[in-house]
């Protein structure tokens, strides 16, 4: 397990792409999926770390309510607000033949870590989070911050825990330019697994 603080440690602003495929062969999806990251990291001056592509693991016992099968996330480096609102269009030209734009996310936000690994585990469990609605945004994010991250600091069965915070308005923008239909989430909440089965006992 990764070195743990109750405050979080930010890591900058990032990009999180989730993706609803069109009726296509997964290989197909897959492959489009990972032109667009190399794409996006050309964008971003061809930094290997900046751009990393997911899939949903097989049989996820986790997942089941969500159509997302795919994600790619973009960050450090160039990685400003601007910068990531700049990438949209570009992402969703590549995708708009393998994935439902309309039903599919583009986030811009800010990482903040609460566990964080000594190295990047091979799952990623992502949750996406919309606050009650007698809270306002800023308000949500609080809360999120200082309460709420105590259940990602304590869940057993972790390597790392962090939070992405949504710039609501950021993305709004980026969804808009590439024709992306969902951006009105808060936050995100990011464990890092070893596996599902090691989660799950």
């Amino acid at each position: 397990m990764g070195n743990a603080t109750h405050e979080g440690v930010r890591h900058g602003s990032k990009a999180l792409v989730h993706l609803v495929s069109r009726s296509v062969e997964a290989q197909r999806f897959e492959d489009r999926v990972r032109e667009t990251a190399a794409r996006l990291r050309t964008l971003c001056g061809g930094v290997e770390s900046q751009v990393h592509v997911m899939f949903r693991v097989g049989d996820d016992p986790l997942g089941r309510r969500t159509q997302f099968v795919g994600s790619i996330e973009v960050t450090g480096g160039v990685a400003t607000t601007t910068f990531l609102e700049s990438l949209a269009p570009h992402a969703g030209d590549m995708l708009d033949q393998v994935a439902h734009l309309d039903l599919s996310s583009f986030l811009v936000g800010d990482d903040v870590g609460f566990i964080v690994p000594k190295e990047r585990a091979p799952i990623r469990y992502q949750y996406l989070m919309r606050r009650q609605a007698k809270l306002s945004h800023a308000q949500y994010i609080k809360y999120y911050q200082k309460t709420h991250s105590q259940f990602g600091i304590q869940t057993p069965g972790i390597e790392g825990y962090a939070q992405f915070l949504v710039d609501v308005d950021a993305s709004r923008r980026a969804a808009r330019a590439g024709g992306f239909g969902v951006w009105a989430v808060d936050s995100v909440s990011q464990l890092s697994l070893v596996s599902v089965e090691t989660f799950i006992a």
